[in-house]
């Protein structure tokens, strides 16, 4: 499994399915460390997805803070 967080967001897609939604929902972004420490948007999920399996998505602050502690920095 790829070295990354869930953050809280209201997303308008769901990559994972590769399907477009009706209306936004909430769901969460995924993001990863690319390189120089820049921690960036990897993926989209939607609600269906996280509950699946069973992801706990953070808040942007409390990601950024651990992004941070890594030495990296969020680009988002």
């Amino acid at each position: 499994m790829m070295d990354g967080y869930y953050i809280k967001a209201r997303v308008d897609r769901c990559d994972a399915k590769e399907q477009m939604l009706k209306s936004p929902e909430d769901g969460a972004i995924f993001v990863t460390e690319g390189g120089a420490g820049r921690w960036s948007t990897n993926m989209v999920v939607a609600a269906e997805y996280i509950k699946k399996h069973n992801i706990k998505p953070m808040s942007e602050e409390k990601v950024r803070i651990e992004v941070e502690r890594r030495g990296g920095y969020l680009q988002i």
